[in-house]
C-alpha cells in the first residue's frame, strides 16, 4: 500500500499463500517498495529534500527492508532523484501488463548498467489498481528460484537475482545450467552454459543477450521447450528474453525477461 504500514499488522496466514509485508514509499519524485519489514521506517513518509529522502531509505535499509525502485521511467510517477542516489537492491523493469515505452526505457538503462559491469537484479509487478486490457494481478509475474516458500528465502533469492519475469504465471520460463551457479550467480568465462526454455509456444522468438549483442532463435511449431548451448567469448553476462505474437494484428511483444548469469574474467 502507499505510505502506510497498518495492514502489515493484519496479514492473513494461509498454508497455500506466502504473504510478505511491505510498503510502497510514494513521493511526487518517485516510488519505491520496502519489502520484508512490517514497519520499515518510523518517521513521516513525506520528505522535502534529497537529504531527507536518503534518511528514509537508509532507515528502511538499516531495518532490513529490500528496496526496489518502482516504474522509474514512468512519466508522472517516475524516479526523479537520480538512478544512482542510493544502493537499491532491485529495480522494477516491467510494470503492469504489456511492455510500455517507460518499461522499454528502463530495460535500455538496465542494459547499459550491465554493460558497465554493474550487477543489479530486476523484478516485475502487476501494480494492479483496476481491471483493464492486459491489467490483472500477476501480469507480469516475478518467478523466483528460492530454497523454500518462506518470506526470508524469497527475499534472499530476489536480492541475488535468482528470478525472472514472465508475462503470466503460466510462463514462459527459463533456467541456466552452469555447474553450481544459478541465475544471478557467477561462473568462470570458460564454463559451458545451457539455457533451458520451457512453457513455450511455436513461433516464440528466443533471445540470448550479452554485452556484445543479441542472437535470436525461433521455437519450432509444436514445441513447448528447448535448450540453447552458450559459451562465453568475452561476454560479461548472458540473459534471455522471449517475444511472442499475442494477437494476429500486433507485432511480437516481450513475454519473458530473465536476470543475467555473470562471467568472471578467469577461466
Amino acid at each position: 500500500n502507499h505510505n502506510t504500514c497498518f495492514e502489515n499488522e493484519h496479514l492473513p496466514r494461509r498454508r497455500d499463500l506466502t504473504v510478505i509485508p511491505g510498503a510502497e514509499w510514494t513521493h511526487y519524485k518517485g516510488h519505491a517498495n520496502f519489502l520484508g519489514i512490517k514497519k520499515p521506517y518510523k518517521n513521516p513518509f513525506c520528505v522535502n529534500s534529497e537529504e531527507e529522502m536518503r534518511c528514509v531509505l537508509q532507515e528502511a535499509r538499516d531495518n532490513g527492508a529490500l528496496i526496489s525502485l518502482n516504474h522509474p521511467f514512468d512519466g508522472p510517477c517516475g524516479w526523479r532523484w537520480g538512478m544512482d542516489v542510493f544502493g537499491m537492491d532491485a529495480v522494477e523493469v516491467w510494470n503492469g501488463g504489456l511492455m510500455t515505452g517507460a518499461n522499454e526505457k528502463c530495460l535500455e538503462w538496465w542494459r547499459d548498467q550491465l554493460c558497465k559491469g554493474r550487477r543489479l537484479p530486476v523484478v516485475g509487478g502487476s501494480d494492479f489498481h483496476r481491471t483493464g486490457p492486459f491489467s490483472l494481478p500477476g501480469l507480469p509475474c516475478t518467478k523466483v528460484y528460492a530454497l523454500s516458500r518462506a518470506p526470508e528465502d524469497i527475499l534472499t533469492a530476489l536480492r541475488a537475482g535468482r528470478c525472472f519475469i514472465s508475462f503470466t504465471p503460466e510462463g514462459p520460463e527459463v533456467s541456466f545450467d552452469a555447474g553450481e551457479a544459478q541465475m544471478g550467480g557467477e561462473v568462470p568465462a570458460g564454463q559451458p552454459v545451457s539455457i533451458r526454455f520451457s512453457r513455450l509456444q511455436g513461433g516464440d522468438c528466443l533471445r540470448v543477450i550479452t554485452n556484445r549483442g543479441v542472437t535470436e532463435t525461433l521455437c519450432p511449431a509444436g514445441a513447448t521447450a528447448t535448450e540453447i548451448p552458450f559459451r562465453c567469448a568475452g561476454d560479461k553476462f548472458v540473459r534471455c528474453e522471449v517475444l511472442r505474437k499475442l494477437l494476429s494484428d500486433m507485432p511480437p511483444v516481450r513475454v519473458m525477461v530473465s536476470n543475467p548469469l555473470y562471467f568472471s574474467s578467469e577461466e
